[in-house]
């Protein structure tokens, strides 16, 4: 059985150093001042959940997590 990745919007408040940024650096970043935007990140619902665990380990909070629709039509 496939799992299904879904595309997310993920907005983190609080800063990242630039190695922990680094670990992402394959997707669209948008850095605000004591926010982290991870624009059109592709997860299946394991990953996400890995995604958000590791977020609180590091202290930060998780603002708003929304699934962008891949398809605009």
């Amino acid at each position: 059985m496939a799992i299904l990745q879904t595309t997310y919007d993920i907005v983190l408040r609080g800063q990242l150093d630039p190695s922990l940024l680094a670990l992402v650096a394959e997707y669209d970043l948008g850095d605000l001042p004591a926010q982290v935007v991870l624009q059109g990140l592709p997860v299946d619902p394991t990953t996400l959940d890995a995604l958000l665990l590791r977020a609180h380990a590091l202290g930060l909070t998780v603002v708003r997590v929304r699934p962008v629709d891949a398809d605009p039509s």
